[in-house]
């Protein structure tokens, strides 16, 4: 009996890349992003947003780069409150993010806090900055899209 052996080479690639928290990202690929125009300093961004995905009784913030206060949620990325106000929750904080991009160059930001987990994809857009809510999917999982020229590759 004859044995044909076949060697396949690999070459992995590894790109590199850096990251500056929840602000700013450069990929060797790809380029930059940079969300420091789009947050604003001590207030939230995106402040008290309904979900457009799963209809619930909370509002939802948001500030990219910049921690912000509001309700019982304090130096936060994002919160979660009941639309009595009555109850708030911290979904993300600025020191527990990590940026996923994909092979074709889409990006997410995923903030892991206190059980809870908050990803922010990000869409290239021309438009007025804008993010859309789409709630909590799954217990203590919540998504949502930033639509931003800031979020193109090398938009801002």
């Amino acid at each position: 009996m004859r044995f044909t052996l076949f060697l396949i080479a690999f070459t992995l690639t590894v790109q590199e890349c850096e990251s500056t928290k929840d602000c700013k990202y450069k990929d060797g690929l790809f380029g930059r992003i940079d969300l420091t125009s789009v947050g604003l300093k001590n207030t939230p961004a995106f402040r008290n947003l309904p979900s457009t995905g799963q209809p619930d009784i909370y509002f939802y913030s948001y500030n990219p780069c910049y921690p912000f206060n509001e309700a019982s949620c304090s130096d936060v990325a994002g919160c979660q409150i009941t639309r009595s106000g009555n109850q708030s929750f911290a979904l993300a904080s600025h020191t527990s993010v990590s940026w996923s991009v994909t092979p074709t160059g889409n990006v997410s930001l995923i903030y892991d806090f206190n059980g809870r987990m908050l990803t922010v994809n990000l869409m290239c857009s021309t438009e007025l900055d804008q993010l859309e809510i789409y709630g909590e999917y799954e217990l203590k999982k919540y998504n949502m899209t930033l639509f931003s020229r800031c979020a193109c590759w090398n938009g801002c």
